[in-house]
C-alpha cells in the first residue's frame, strides 16, 4: 500500500515537472472548459454511486470479502473509488478556482535560486494539469466500473 502510493506521487511529481519545463501558458479559457468538464463528471459520479447503492446488487457486494483486505468488502473498495475520484475533481476545480481568482499576482511571483528561477505561476499551471490528467484517468476508471456494473446488474436481474 506504501508502495502504491509512493509510486502515485512520484508520478505527479514527475509530470508537473516535466509540465512545468515546458512552461505551458495558462489558458483561463481552457481552465473553464476544465471546471465543466470536472463538474459534469461529478455529477455523474454521485449519481451513478446513488444508482449503485439503491440497487439489490449493492446488497450482493456488501457480502462479499476483498481479495486483497479481508476487512473490507466489495462495496466499501467501490464506495472508496467514488470518494477518490470526487475529491480529486473537487480538489482541481479548487486549484483552477484559486488559480484564476489570483493570477496576477501569480505571474509576478518568481523564486530566485542559485541556479534557476522557480516562476510561480509555471507552478500551479502544471500542478493543475496534472491534476486534470488525474481526473481523467479517474473518471475514465468510473465509467468502466459503472459499464460493468450495468452490464452485471442486467444479468441478475434476468
Amino acid at each position: 500500500m506504501k508502495n502504491k502510493k509512493l509510486f502515485r506521487i512520484s508520478i505527479f511529481l514527475i509530470i508537473s515537472i516535466i509540465l512545468y519545463l515546458t512552461a505551458i501558458d495558462s489558458n483561463t479559457n481552457a481552465f473553464n472548459n476544465i471546471i465543466t468538464f470536472l463538474s459534469i463528471a461529478s455529477g455523474f459520479s454521485i449519481t451513478s454511486l446513488s444508482i449503485i447503492a439503491n440497487s439489490s446488487f449493492s446488497k450482493k457486494l456488501y457480502k462479499i470479502e476483498d481479495k486483497n483486505d479481508n476487512s473490507k468488502t466489495l462495496l466499501h473498495i467501490l464506495v472508496k473509488k467514488f470518494h477518490s475520484s470526487l475529491i480529486i475533481f473537487i480538489l482541481t476545480i479548487s486549484m483552477i478556482l484559486f488559480f484564476l481568482l489570483f493570477e496576477k499576482s501569480l505571474s509576478n511571483t518568481t523564486f530566485y535560486m542559485k541556479w534557476f528561477d522557480i516562476k510561480v505561476l509555471y507552478v500551479f499551471t502544471s500542478i493543475i494539469l496534472t491534476l486534470t490528467i488525474y481526473a481523467f484517468y479517474f473518471f475514465i476508471s468510473l465509467l468502466n466500473i459503472f459499464t460493468k456494473y450495468v452490464i452485471k446488474s442486467a444479468t441478475n436481474n434476468s
